[in-house]
C-alpha cells in the first residue's frame, strides 16, 4: 500500500498539509473540504491557487491511502483468528514433509545397491513435489492479499457440495477458482524471487513487523490487529 511521500506542497510558500496526513480520513476529509471552499473564491491570487490545487491533488491521494488502510484494518481484523490457526497447520503439515524429505536423502547418502538408489530417487522426486505445495500453502496464508476477503485455505466440509443450492455451488466454485489463482500467484512468485516474504523468514523468526510493512505483507492496520491479539496467542503470528 503507498505510504505518505509529502508532509507538504510547493516551495516555501507552499500549504503545509503534514499536520493532517498522519491523522486519518477524518482530518484528511475535513481539510479537502477546507481547500475546495477556498477554491470556489474568485479573488483568490494566482500562487495561492495553485499552492492550493497542489495541496488538495496530494490530500485526495492520502485520502485514498487512508481509505485503503481502514479496509485492509477491518479485513485484518475479521480474518486474523482463522490465519493465525491455519498458519499453524499449515507449519506442521510442512515441518512433517520437510522431516520425510531429510530422512530420504539421508537414506540415499547411505544407499549401495543401484536398484534401492533408483527407487530413492524417484520418492525424493516425489516428495520434493509434496513439499512444494506446503510450502505455498503457508506462503499463501502469510502473503495473501490484504485488500482482499481472506479464502480459507482449509475450507469447512461440514455441509457436502449434495446440500448447496444452485447459487451456493456457484459461489463455492468461483471462490475455490480464486484460491487456485492466488497459490497459482504465489508459486510465481517464488520461482522468480519476488516472494514478499519467504520460507526462509517464517522459520527462522525474523518476520518482523517493519519488514512485514516494507514488503507490503502486511500494513500497518494487520500490525494493529495482531499486536492487539498477541497476549492471548502469544504472537505467533509473526513466529
Amino acid at each position: 500500500m503507498p505510504r505518505p511521500n509529502t508532509g507538504r506542497t510547493g516551495g516555501s510558500g507552499g500549504v503545509d498539509i503534514s499536520n493532517v496526513i498522519s491523522k486519518g480520513a477524518g482530518k484528511i476529509k475535513k481539510k479537502v473540504r477546507d481547500i475546495e471552499r477556498l477554491l470556489k473564491r474568485d479573488n483568490i491570487p494566482a500562487p495561492v491557487r495553485v499552492e492550493n490545487e497542489r495541496a488538495l491533488k496530494a490530500l485526495k491521494f492520502e485520502l485514498e491511502n487512508a481509505n485503503l488502510n481502514n479496509k485492509a484494518k477491518i479485513i485484518a481484523t475479521r480474518y486474523h483468528r482463522v490465519r493465525f490457526f491455519e498458519k499453524k497447520k499449515a507449519l506442521r503439515r510442512y515441518t512433517k514433509d520437510k522431516k520425510s524429505l531429510d530422512e530420504l536423502e539421508k537414506r540415499l547418502k547411505e544407499a549401495s545397491e543401484d536398484e534401492e538408489i533408483k527407487n530413492l530417487k524417484k520418492e525424493i522426486k516425489k516428495q520434493k513435489r509434496v513439499l512444494r505445495h506446503s510450502e505455498i500453502d503457508i506462503l499463501y496464508i502469510v502473503n495473501f492479499p490484504q485488500l482482499e476477503k481472506y479464502i480459507a485455505l482449509y475450507p469447512s466440509e461440514n455441509e457436502s457440495k449434495e446440500e448447496l443450492n444452485e447459487k451456493a455451488k456457484k459461489g463455492a466454485q468461483k471462490t475455490a477458482e480464486r484460491r487456485q489463482e492466488i497459490k497459482k500467484e504465489i508459486a510465481e512468485q517464488l520461482d522468480n524471487g519476488t516472494i514478499k516474504i519467504t520460507i526462509a523468514d517464517i522459520l527462522s523468526g525474523n518476520i518482523t513487523r517493519e519488514k512485514l510493512r516494507v514488503n507490503g505483507a502486511i500494513d500497518d492496520a494487520e500490525v494493529e490487529v495482531a499486536d492487539d491479539q498477541n497476549e492471548e496467542e502469544g504472537d505467533d503470528f509473526f513466529e
